[in-house]
């Protein structure tokens, strides 16, 4: 079953080379789940929070350029910086798709990324949002999935996130959820987190709202 994807990037005085670079692999990643049979249509919307109209022309240019049909793309511009929430909301709220996969302008998606993440939706219904396998530019994984913190953690993390050792950092390790497994899915995770984080959301009725599953799935992002 092929299945259509919405996504939506939120610019704020981005970085253009790093955003060329992340609509580029974003472009890769959707042909070749296309090719697959995963998906359907795709559509792209950026997202422009400013600061002011100066990022507008080069967006636009950067858009038509990265994002060839079929790929419909758009930019959204000239709103101000509403924040980083409602700017995905506005691309969301106005999308029919199936999936929404909300992405950050400093992403680079493996190639496999999309068509992986559509497969696992479409075998899994009743996961509503999932996390992706992501690690930094050196290659270090990053711990998107938490437990929900205590007032410790939050205080270890926000002052002495390098110097904590022993129970101090088994609690934050317990935090990140570094337990988990990651060669492999995992399920029933309490929060998902991260500034690199692409995540896929199906939209579903409000009388399937009380679905809460959440999941991570590994290879969606490098």
């Amino acid at each position: 079953m092929t299945a259509s994807l919405s996504v939506s990037i939120v610019t704020y005085a981005p970085a253009l080379p790093m955003l060329c670079t992340g609509l580029r692999t974003l472009a890769v990643s959707l042909a070749k789940a296309r090719a697959a049979g995963s998906l359907g249509s795709a559509s792209v919307e950026i997202v422009d929070n400013g600061p002011g109209e100066g990022f507008a022309a080069p967006l636009a240019e950067l858009v038509s350029r990265e994002l060839a049909p079929p790929l419909k793309a758009s930019l959204h511009t000239g709103h101000g910086n509403v924040g980083y929430g409602r700017g995905h909301n506005l691309a969301l709220l106005a999308s029919d798709a199936d999936y929404h996969l909300v992405l950050n302008p400093d992403v680079d998606l493996a190639p496999d990324a999309i068509n992986e993440a559509l497969l696992y939706m479409e075998a899994h219904r009743d996961t509503v949002i999932l996390a992706p396998e992501a690690r930094d530019s050196s290659g270090r994984p990053l711990h998107l999935c938490k437990r929900y913190p205590s007032v410790l953690v939050l205080g270890l993390r926000g002052f002495a996130p390098r110097i904590a050792g022993g129970n101090l950092r088994r609690k934050l390790d317990s935090y990140e959820m570094r337990d988990l497994p990651r060669d492999r899915p995992s399920t029933m995770v309490p929060l998902l987190s991260g500034s690199s984080c692409s995540a896929a959301v199906p939209r579903w009725p409000r009388s399937a709202a009380s679905r809460t599953r959440s999941s991570s799935i590994s290879r969606i992002s490098t």
